[in-house]
C-alpha cells in the first residue's frame, strides 16, 4: 500500500508522489507520475486519474499503476478543482470551480465524454458524489448553497438548499448510504443530510473561535463508519465527530494542528495514524491516533510543498 500525494505546482516536486508508511513513519517518496496542477486524483482498478495541465490548459491524464501515461484529455481553459470514478468503474466526473461546470465521461479504458453540465461561473462547482449503486450523483454548487441531485440518466431531480453563504464544499456518506455528510467552506459547518428524503437534519459548527477567520476544507469518515473527521484552515483544526446510531453528530475533540493551513487528510489502511497535509508548511504529519480513534501526538513529518490530495494507491 502506497500514498500518493498531489497538489499545486512546485519545484521540485510537480506531480504526484509516493511513499510508504511503517508504524507511522514514512518511506523515502518516489515521484510517480510528472505532471503539472496535480491538485486532486482517483483510482480505479490500478489506473490512475489526475487533474492536470495539457498544454497550458486544465484537463485529465490517466496513468498506470507505474506511472505511464495512457490517455491525456484537454478539457477546458482552467483545470478542475476535483474528480472521481463511479462505485463500478464505469464514469467519471469532474467538476469546475472557476467555469462552474461538470463533465460526465464514460469509461471503459478509455474516456470519452458523454454530457457537459454548465452551471454558470457564479455556481463555483466544487465536487462529486455517487451513491453506492451510481444512481444518484450529487454536485455540491459552493457558489450558491446547493447540492444538485442528478438521477442514472443525469437528469436533475433536486436542489438542496443550504443557509445563504454556507458554501458546501466536500461530501462522504455513511456505510449503508443512509446518511450524507457536507463540509462547507464558508460557514465552516457539517451538516447531516437523509438520503431517503434529501433533508437536512443536523447542523454542527467546527469552531471553537466564531470570531477568527477559518475555511472548512476536507471531510473523512472511518471504516466502520463511527468517526467522523473534517478540517479548516486558517485555525488550522480537524474537527472529530462521534456518529450516534441516527446518523446525527456529537463532538469527541478539536485537534489543533502543528503546522498551517492543513487542507486534504487521510486515515491510514490501518486506522492507526492520520495523515494531514499542510498546503502552506510544505510538510505531511503523520499523527498516532488512540482506541477511540481520537488524535495524539505526531510520529513522522514528511517535507513536500504545496500538497492538497492524499489518496492510498494499491500498485
Amino acid at each position: 500500500m502506497n500514498y500518493l500525494f498531489g497538489g499545486y505546482p512546485s519545484v521540485p516536486t510537480t506531480g504526484i508522489v509516493a511513499a510508504g508508511l511503517d508504524h507511522g513513519r514514512f518511506s523515502k517518496p518516489q515521484t510517480l507520475i510528472k505532471a503539472d496542477y496535480t491538485t486532486y486524483f482517483d483510482s480505479y482498478n490500478h489506473v490512475l486519474a489526475t487533474i492536470q495541465k495539457t498544454a497550458g490548459k486544465g484537463g485529465i491524464g490517466l496513468y498506470d499503476h507505474n506511472g505511464k501515461l495512457l490517455q491525456e484529455i484537454q478539457e477546458s481553459e482552467k483545470p478542475a478543482c476535483y474528480l472521481c470514478f463511479s462505485h463500478d468503474g464505469r464514469h467519471l466526473v469532474t467538476t469546475n470551480y472557476h467555469e462552474g461546470t461538470a463533465h460526465i465521461y464514460a469509461y471503459d479504458g478509455q474516456l470519452t465524454l458523454v454530457k457537459r453540465l454548465v452551471f454558470g461561473d457564479g455556481a463555483k462547482m466544487h465536487c462529486a458524489w455517487f451513491d453506492k449503486a451510481d444512481q444518484r450523483l450529487i454536485l455540491s454548487a459552493l457558489g450558491l448553497d446547493q447540492l444538485i441531485v442528478l438521477d442514472q440518466e443525469l437528469n436533475e431531480l433536486k436542489r438542496i438548499d443550504f443557509p445563504k453563504g454556507s458554501g458546501v464544499r466536500h461530501l462522504v456518506s455513511d456505510v449503508q448510504d443512509h446518511y450524507l455528510y457536507a463540509v462547507s467552506e464558508l460557514s465552516n459547518e457539517i451538516f447531516v443530510i437523509d438520503l431517503s428524503d434529501l433533508s437536512i437534519i443536523q447542523q454542527l459548527s467546527m469552531l471553537m473561535d466564531e470570531t477568527q477567520p477559518s475555511a472548512g476544507a476536507a471531510i473523512r469518515l472511518s471504516k466502520d463508519g463511527r468517526h467522523l473527521y473534517a478540517s479548516t484552515r486558517g485555525q488550522d483544526l480537524i474537527v472529530h465527530f462521534h456518529v450516534m446510531k441516527n446518523g446525527q453528530l456529537e463532538l469527541n475533540e478539536i485537534y489543533h494542528c502543528n503546522h498551517q493551513t492543513p487542507r486534504d487528510f487521510l486515515l491510514s489502511e490501518d486506522e492507526k495514524y492520520m495523515l494531514i497535509a499542510y498546503q502552506d508548511s510544505d510538510c505531511i504529519d503523520s499523527v498516532a491516533l488512540n482506541a477511540d480513534m481520537a488524535l495524539r501526538e505526531t510520529v513522522d513529518t514528511l517535507k513536500l510543498p504545496k500538497i492538497v490530495c492524499i489518496k492510498a494507491f494499491t500498485q
